[in-house]
């Protein structure tokens, strides 16, 4: 089910009718809104969907702009971001395949939390914002950290060094505004947790 208190009404409306459009039937939800609708720790407003094959970025533009007023911000071919009644809207071709099978819940297209993982990893290890380690910190109550490490280096066949280093990095997070959460949430807690499990994944490789 849903965890629907987790977004607008609007955007849940924007979004469902992106979802069951023929034009974006290729694409998927990713980001702290899947997120967010599969957990329901916090509130979430941008649509992130991905797809994992090309797409002519102009013609989707001038199709979005004709049945949802879609106002275009950036366009860089595989990229394009814009807005759809002031909801942040940002569609991208990926490269990287989810390593789980989608799931549809109620007609919402979405890569699993295994995915989201993955993808908070990466986000963190780019220059992580505080709602990606708040994300993160959610996910380590289901998942280990060993675990979501094996998933990353399974998708991105990446180095672990700069994500661990990444990981206790907290400098620039901490200037980011507060989120408006649903499951009130300790940002010094936030920190001291995924401190001490990438300590414990440390002590458990030497």
């Amino acid at each position: 089910m849903l965890q629907t208190q987790t977004v607008y009404p609007e955007t849940l409306g924007v979004l469902k009718q992106l979802m069951q459009d023929p034009l974006l039937k290729e694409f998927y939800l990713v980001g702290g809104t899947a997120l967010a609708l599969q957990i329901g720790h916090r509130i979430s407003v941008d649509i992130d969907l991905f797809t994992n094959n090309p797409f002519d970025s102009i013609i989707l533009s001038a199709e979005l702009k004709e049945k949802y007023n879609f106002k275009e911000n950036l366009n860089r071919g595989y990229f394009l971001q814009g807005e759809i009644k002031d909801i942040k809207v940002d569609i991208l071709k990926y490269p990287y395949k989810p390593i789980k099978d989608l799931v549809e819940l109620e007609e919402i297209r979405m890569v699993v939390l295994p995915d989201i993982a993955t993808m908070k990893m990466a986000a963190i290890t780019n220059r992580g914002r505080k709602r990606d380690f708040i994300d993160l910190y959610f996910l380590l109550k289901l998942y280990s950290l060993k675990q979501i490490i094996e998933w990353y280096q399974q998708k991105y066949d990446a180095e672990i060094f700069m994500l661990l280093q990444s990981l206790v990095y907290f400098e620039d997070a901490n200037y980011d505004i507060d989120l408006n959460m649903i499951v009130q949430t300790n940002w010094e807690e936030v920190k001291k947790v995924i401190k001490a499990e990438v300590q414990k994944y440390l002590s458990s490789m030497e």
